[in-house]
């Protein structure tokens, strides 16, 4: 299984830790150039992003990030391999992850898409797992978990991707996992648990060998709808959190799903 890390030019510290990283765990890795949210032109937006009234107004950081994904989704769905793991460049893996991804005999055949990390925030997923591979559990996923730091992706998943996000109004983490996201791919989504891998700014501190700051983060700036929308969809989210807390545990075990934060091992 190929794997595609993607890495802005001007993060050279990143893709030297990507590089010693990927080599220490003996896979076989390719870099795909990161776009950059600075050299976008105001056509290259307009081709790509199409501002839904109402919604979140995605800055140039995060449109850059989705053309970005966009970028390696073309490279796998060239290739003549069935599935590849796609890596934002500040990811740390967990315990095993050589023995793990060194194999692909673990994947159910139905997957389309395999979210290896966590964002450690409250989502909803099913109890009974699909598959299991070295005390890790592969579920569905139902409900929207953030991050698109790593991720497998069949071909077919990849080429279908492409089709749909020609242009996109959303984030792409929630097309990838939010299944209230009226863009979201419809696609058979899978979370490992305990996660795999983790993204270097959420690790816990004993586990976080190197840090590695975000030029993304650093430069991008949340921007919503003026007045009345605007404090709705805050109010909207934090609403949504709660009901998610609160009546997902009650029907948790009614429904076969659990609801909480997937841990990092």
């Amino acid at each position: 299984m190929k794997t595609y890390f993607i890495n802005l030019d001007r993060s050279p510290d990143r893709l030297d830790y990507m590089t010693r990283t990927l080599d220490g765990l003996g896979l076989d890795h390719e870099r795909v150039a990161a776009v950059d949210g600075q050299a976008l032109s105001e056509a290259e937006i307009a081709r790509h992003y199409h501002y839904a009234p109402g919604t979140q107004r995605l800055d140039r950081g995060s449109i850059a990030c989705f053309l970005s994904h966009r970028a390696a989704w073309r490279r796998i769905a060239g290739q003549d391999d069935p599935l590849a793991l796609i890596l934002e460049d500040d990811i740390i893996f967990g315990e095993n992850a050589r023995a793990i991804l060194s194999r692909t005999d673990w994947i159910p055949a139905d997957a389309e898409i395999i979210r290896l990390e966590t964002f450690r925030r409250h989502t909803v997923y099913d109890r009974t797992p699909v598959a299991e591979i070295d005390g890790r559990a592969l579920v569905r996923l139902r409900h929207i978990h953030l991050g698109g730091g790593a991720y497998i992706l069949t071909r077919a998943a990849a080429a279908a991707l492409l089709a749909r996000t020609e242009q996109f109004s959303y984030a792409v983490d929630y097309v990838l996992s939010d299944p209230h996201c009226p863009e979201f791919c419809g696609m058979n989504v899978l979370q490992m648990v305990p996660a795999l891998c983790i993204q270097s700014a959420l690790a816990p501190q004993n586990v976080r060998l190197v840090e590695l700051p975000s030029i993304l983060q650093a430069t991008r700036k949340t921007v919503f709808s003026r007045g009345i929308r605007r404090f709705l969809a805050k109010t909207h989210r934090e609403l949504s959190k709660q009901r998610l807390i609160l009546t997902g545990r009650l029907f948790d075990r009614v429904r076969g799903r659990r609801t909480g934060r997937i841990p990092f091992r």
